[in-house]
């Protein structure tokens, strides 16, 4: 071997030089890759963030709507309507005993208080009116049923127990023992049991 040839040292050797530069090259594509993908991100979350604010901006608070007004409740002499029947109540007096002396007379516990009281059928078939599903009520809220016997002591007041034909109208009494001097506010009408009822006022 020559004295050239073993004087060569391996940073001298073009291969050898090669070889290490592969390892900066591989690290330096590394770092710009992640450099990359790093501002990408960051631009993607501002992009979002944008968009939000501005669908926030554009989104407008929704106005309510203003609550529907309640309907004025109905009052004596103005016909009000509960299923199949249309109720007016044209006035309320009161009486210690109610009846014809010379048949049969009921006395109150307390004093009757006598709703007359105008039905008309307007539906398509006959039915009766039943005066247990009717009630009045007092200042306090509480609740009065009617007195069937009572109401039958009055002459001709049978009207109210029998079926009403579609279109027709009968006008009755319906009577309530009460305390005396209570102050009814209110009449609660209905065309049967399973009704909503309809609510007249008494004062």
């Amino acid at each position: 071997m020559s004295d050239q040839a073993q004087n060569q040292t391996p940073a001298n050797n073009p291969k050898s030089n090669g070889r290490r530069k592969w390892p900066w090259l591989l690290g330096g594509l590394a770092i710009i890759f992640a450099v990359t993908i790093s501002c990408s991100d960051d631009q993607q979350a501002a992009t979002n963030n944008n968009g939000s604010d501005t669908t926030a901006q554009n989104e407008q608070p929704q106005q309510q709507a203003p609550p529907e007004q309640e309907q004025a409740e109905a009052g004596i002499g103005q016909p009000v309507r509960d299923g199949k029947f249309e109720f007016t109540v044209e006035g309320i007096e009161r009486a210690s005993s109610v009846g014809d002396d010379a048949v049969m007379t009921e006395e109150a516990q307390g004093e009757f208080a006598i709703l007359t009281v105008t039905v008309e059928n307007i539906g398509n078939e006959a039915q009766p009116l039943s005066d247990a599903d009717q009630y009045v009520y007092d200042a306090s809220g509480r609740q009065y049923s009617t007195d069937s016997m009572a109401a039958l002591s009055i002459m001709g007041n049978d009207v109210l127990f029998n079926p009403i034909n579609p279109g027709n109208s009968v006008t009755g009494k319906l009577v309530f023992d009460v305390p005396p001097g209570t102050e009814l506010t209110s009449a609660e009408l209905h065309d049967s049991a399973f009704s909503n009822g309809v609510t007249v006022s008494l004062e």
